[in-house]
């Protein structure tokens, strides 16, 4: 990448040279300026690119990171309180703006397999009083 870049740098300096002495030296400097400019304004789309996507990266991880804490819960102990799955849905409340559908279904179904999970694990008369609030 570097020797492209130098390269490109070369044959813009040599195209100045070349203009420098057929036009008047201020347009030669206009031109050299709008280059100069130009690889500028490159520069600034490649790091904003770069951004966007470390930005992606840090707010995909948070909600990686919320459903395998939620999953390594109920894989220790079978089951989970109220509380985890408040932290699990509040990990993955922004999951359908960063992901496609398909994963913000899946982790929906995570969601509704876990209540399914305590609801069968409780007793009936309970299980009806706690499925109101975790749904």
């Amino acid at each position: 990448m570097k020797e492209k870049l130098i390269f490109i740098v070369f044959i813009i300096i040599w195209i100045f040279l070349i203009i420098c002495n057929y036009l008047e030296i201020d347009k030669a400097l206009l031109i050299l300026t709008s280059f100069i400019a130009t690889y500028i304004a490159y520069q600034q789309y490649r790091t904003n690119r770069y951004k966007l996507m470390l930005d992606l990266f840090e707010k995909r991880y948070k909600v990686y990171d919320a459903t395998r804490i939620f999953l390594t819960i109920i894989k220790k102990d079978a089951s989970f309180e109220i509380k985890d799955l408040q932290n699990f849905n509040e990990g993955i409340l922004d999951s359908c703006f960063l992901f496609d559908d398909d994963i913000s279904a899946y982790l929906n179904q995570i969601r509704e397999d876990a209540v399914d999970m305590r609801t069968a694990n409780k007793k009936p008369d309970e299980a009806d009083r706690e499925s109101e609030y975790l749904i």
